[in-house]
């Protein structure tokens, strides 16, 4: 089988360890937590806290103070520094918080950036009516080094293990030479304990075939498959579902290829992992009926093998196996 190394190596390495180890303490699951970052800035730490009381946005508002004051225990870092102004918060709806910073944020940089984001989503998530939080700057969107929007956080979105240049074998699907079929591309991804790999496969099937080493050389002439400026919101996988939140521009297709295939490079990329089997769509976080010629877009998708270009199968050259 090729494999092509794709490179992925999410921003830098996160340790995200909080509670491990024999002399450390454990989350209790009872309990509320604020989050901070140990002294050498290498995982996120939780001290017990009573929540404040008030309506939503003052119990908000009072947590980030938190987050800006020095921790009870000295050998912990604020989740946000004095340098950096505190957000203004804003309510979405369907539980989802945005944070408006203004351009004090951009001081962060690197795994302090990371880490602080972490420790703010993890506070603020454990709120009843927080599920998600959206970081913005300056009125617009938080990027990652690669220009893609963060989107929509979770404490699912940070992986509590440290595993640095973990190996993960996907299945990326890009449209054929003729358009009329899916090519998948196999490739091995290294990547940290910073994301999921569900989220690494959709923004990889965002980017196009253009961030895949070799792919035209072992695979022909292979198209990208997602309307130019599509962001992916959210990606969170519960019981085997994906349910994958995409921004409207996704909505705008893409000339010369179906609309089923544009939808399928996506639901076979993420149902080839072993995590996932069904894969749910919404557009700006609401379910929309059609996707162009496709009907019951708001249904579940899974795997379509019917969509796949069979012929380049067998085509295995020994220097795709080198890269095995």
């Amino acid at each position: 089988m090729r494999k092509i190394n794709i490179g992925i190596i999410l921003a830098l390495s996160l340790l995200f360890l909080a509670g491990c180890g024999k002399s450390e303490e454990k989350e209790n699951p009872n309990k509320k937590y604020m989050y901070y970052i140990n002294n050498a800035q290498t995982k996120v730490v939780f001290e017990e806290m009573e929540l404040p009381g008030g309506v939503q946005t003052e119990v908000v508002t009072e947590l980030l103070k938190r987050l800006q004051a020095e921790p009870k225990n000295l050998s912990y870092k604020r989740a946000i520094p004095d340098n950096v102004n505190l957000p203004t918060p804003e309510f979405l709806g369907n539980s989802k918080l945005r944070l408006n910073f203004d351009a004090s944020y951009n001081q962060m940089e690197g795994v302090q950036e990371l880490l602080r984001r972490a420790a703010i989503v993890k506070t603020l998530c454990q709120l009843d009516f927080v599920d998600s939080v959206e970081f913005y700057v300056e009125g617009n969107p938080l990027t990652d080094g690669d220009g893609l929007q963060v989107g929509a956080l979770t404490s699912s979105s940070f992986i509590d293990s440290f595993n640095y240049l973990e190996k993960q074998n996907i299945d990326l699907y890009y449209a054929s030479e003729d358009k009329k079929k899916l090519i998948c591309v196999e490739a091995l991804a290294n990547y940290d304990g910073s994301s999921t790999v569900e989220r690494i496969v959709i923004d990889q099937i965002i980017r196009g075939s253009s961030g895949v080493e070799k792919v035209e050389q072992y695979y022909g002439q292979v198209y990208n498959t997602i309307p130019s400026g599509t962001v992916c919101n959210s990606i969170n996988t519960v019981d085997y579902i994906c349910y994958v939140d995409l921004n409207s521009s996704f909505i705008g297709g893409v000339e010369g290829i179906s609309d089923e295939l544009v939808i399928y490079s996506i639901v076979n990329s993420l149902t080839s992992l072993s995590t996932i089997n069904k894969v749910k769509f919404t557009i700006g976080g609401e379910a929309i009926k059609s996707y162009g010629t496709v009907a019951n877009f708001d249904q579940f998708f899974e795997m379509n093998y019917n969509l796949i270009d069979k012929t380049t199968e067998n085509n295995t050259t020994s220097k795709a196996e080198d890269e095995n």
